[in-house]
């Protein structure tokens, strides 16, 4: 009987296939300690011309290889090799005749690694005019390619594989599909929720990286189909939207067990992070400006697309570095809704503290995109008093503005009134929220509009 688990998916760590790299014991997380330890190995091969040509007249893709030679540790975040030099290996007529040797660059290559985290990636970096090659694939002067276990690195030509690496730490360990695992080396976990872990990830041949979010189907019971519902509908809206401050979706696999979804990776975490890490406990005017500007872009163009988000949140704005001014983007659609021409919503879901009153009212049948309004002015409140402008007791909102609330400029302090008004019908759209005072302030304008060029060529013709 075949087994269909094993068919769909591999795990992206896997076990050597010969006694020598069996016996190699990896290095994991749990076990760095003060004992200085070797994160990866290389063997340099022995290999020796055909013993019916002589070494003149054969190439070096004709070298047979008769094993393990030597062997060298890797301790430090980068070892070099190279024809001459301060190199941590110099090739020398040892391993190919110096006729060969002579075309070497000075250094050839580098294989580095971050040693900040143990789940980092091994890279391999080509600084050749002649030629360096991974599993015989040319990888290219100045580019850079993922190392794994079992790797041959070969100079010059490719079948000359005078080197094999093998990595002593182990990264995550998950299963995935094999179009997953053959281009993505896992990395470490980044967080997870309710319907799924997010991991990072390196695509193999670029070395970018790239944000994993893995949602086991087996989660779904009948019981909770609306939760896999929730990742189709994230699914199906990711495909359709281009943004500049909407998370991009780079790839999407779903298989039968399992859903796979890629995006850009935002190394700056989230909004809320930003709030709690700032020395007040909350955002300056002029900063909470920045960040909300670029919301308020955001879901303008979800609007135009018929998408309401219906979980705005600080923790869904995701930032692009730990810079202060820097990129914002919306992100997890799981609870959106594509909302077809003059049709309204009637699910009930969202955050509680941000969720519009409408949506939890239940002599309301259905609401519209303004609920989206009422959470930006939550979460507008929350960036700049560090707090809710109400609790929730009994399920009932109490209001509890703060008393800093009165310090603040009055242009903030209008938007955040009105963005928050009971009735839908007297709170303002998207697009008349991009017209308040707070937001035409000129200098945040340019600010923003130069964090989307910069981040986004031809971002000129972004719909901001």
């Amino acid at each position: 009987m075949t087994n269909t688990s094993q068919d769909c998916t591999q795990s992206q760590s896997q076990s050597f296939t010969d006694s020598e790299y069996a016996s190699q014991e990896t290095i994991g997380a749990e076990e760095l300690d003060n004992t200085r330890h070797p994160w990866g190995r290389v063997f340099v091969q022995k290999l020796r011309a055909p013993m019916e040509a002589s070494a003149r007249e054969c190439c070096l893709n004709d070298y047979c290889n008769d094993g393990d030679g030597t062997f060298h540790d890797l301790f430090d975040e980068e070892w070099s090799v190279g024809r001459e030099g301060a190199l941590s290996f110099i090739i020398t007529q040892s391993e190919m005749p110096e006729s060969e040797r002579l075309k070497l660059s000075k250094v050839h290559f580098v294989i580095r690694r971050d040693l900040s985290h143990p789940f980092n990636p091994p890279i391999l970096e080509d600084l050749s005019r002649n030629g360096t090659f991974l599993d015989a694939s040319h990888v290219g002067k100045g580019r850079s390619r993922v190392l794994r276990s079992g790797n041959f690195i070969s100079v010059l030509a490719p079948k000359f594989f005078l080197f094999r690496f093998c990595d002593l730490n182990k990264n995550f360990t998950v299963d995935v599909p094999p179009e997953i695992a053959q281009h993505y080396y896992m990395g470490k976990k980044l967080g997870a929720g309710g319907c799924g872990m997010v991991l990072k990830v390196f695509h193999v041949r670029s070395c970018t990286p790239y944000a994993m979010k893995i949602v086991q189907k087996c989660q779904f019971s009948e019981a909770s189909r609306a939760g896999k519902q929730k990742v189709l509908n994230e699914i199906e809206i990711l495909k359709r939207l281009k943004h500049p401050c909407v998370i991009q979706m780079h790839e999407i696999v779903n298989r039968p067990e399992a859903v796979f979804i890629l995006f850009e990776l935002m190394n700056g975490g989230d909004l809320c992070q930003r709030i709690m890490s700032h020395p007040l406990k909350r955002l300056p005017e002029d900063l909470a400006r920045v960040y909300f500007l670029q919301t308020c872009y955001a879901v303008c163009y979800l609007h135009t697309q018929n998408i309401t988000h219906r979980d705005l949140k600080p923790e869904n704005i995701l930032l692009a570095t730990r810079e202060d001014v820097t990129l914002a983007k919306v992100t997890d659609f799981g609870l959106s809704k594509l909302v077809r021409t003059n049709s309204v919503m009637k699910t009930m879901c969202g955050t509680p503290q941000y969720v519009a009153p409408e949506v939890v009212n239940k002599d309301r049948a259905t609401y519209t995109e303004k609920v989206d309004t009422w959470s930006l002015g939550v979460m507008l409140y929350t960036a700049v008093c560090g707090d809710f402008p109400f609790v929730l007791h009994n399920g009932r909102r109490q209001v509890t503005l703060s008393s800093f609330f009165r310090t603040l400029s009055r242009d903030v302090q209008v938007l955040i009134f009105d963005c928050l008004r009971l009735e839908p019908e007297k709170r303002p759209t998207i697009e008349q929220v991009l017209k308040y005072k707070w937001l035409a302030d000129e200098r945040t304008r340019n600010t923003v509009a130069q964090l989307i060029e910069n981040a986004i060529p031809g971002s000129d013709d972004a719909a901001v």
